[in-house]
């Protein structure tokens, strides 16, 4: 009577592949703006990061047959490593800082308790260390002109970004609502 139903122990099976395709479909549109708008011509070779990044999460969304945890940790990656190139190209922006909460909560979700305080820490770890790293090198791989709100197209590169990890967990939220 008063006993809740089991739950069944494919959710996080069935959240993968709804997260997966999510962040598949919002990366084939937010990639390309991200990628034109956050990289400049002497950069080129970041482009090939962001291309590697989409084929990781494309693999991951449609190699079902791939190990579980495996599938879990290429999207994790994929769009952690999204984030942290932010950081990188863009600084301490709200984009990088959302998808780095992001990858936060999904770790916990799809990996678990152990796995999520170990995303925080990573992700905590990695603001200053690449605002350490931006000193050092005095900003050699900031994006000059990403924090000027006079340029419509830093206005669609936010956009995308927000799109992209808001998107993803709106899937999640979606998907126990």
């Amino acid at each position: 009577q008063g006993i809740p139903a089991p739950v069944p122990l494919d959710w996080r099976h069935k959240l993968l592949d709804w997260l997966l395709i999510a962040a598949f479909g919002l990366a084939t549109v937010a990639f390309p703006v991200i990628t034109v708008q956050a990289i400049t011509l002497s950069q080129v070779p970041w482009i090939g990061v962001m291309v590697a990044l989409y084929a990781l999460l494309s693999l991951a969304a449609f190699a079902r047959r791939l190990p579980y945890v495996i599938r879990s940790l290429a999207l994790l990656i994929g769009l952690g490593s999204v984030a942290l190139l932010g950081f990188m190209r863009v600084g301490y922006q709200v984009g990088p800082g959302t998808g780095s909460a992001l990858i936060v909560i999904l770790s916990g979700l799809l990996l678990g308790r152990r796995a999520m305080l170990g995303a925080f820490a990573l992700t905590l770890c990695a603001i200053p260390l690449v605002g350490w790293y931006t000193h050092a090198t005095g900003g050699e791989f900031i994006n000059p002109t990403v924090n000027d709100p006079t340029q419509l197209a830093n206005w669609w590169r936010v956009a995308a970004v927000y799109a992209l990890f808001t998107g993803v967990l709106a899937a999640a939220v979606s998907f126990v609502v």
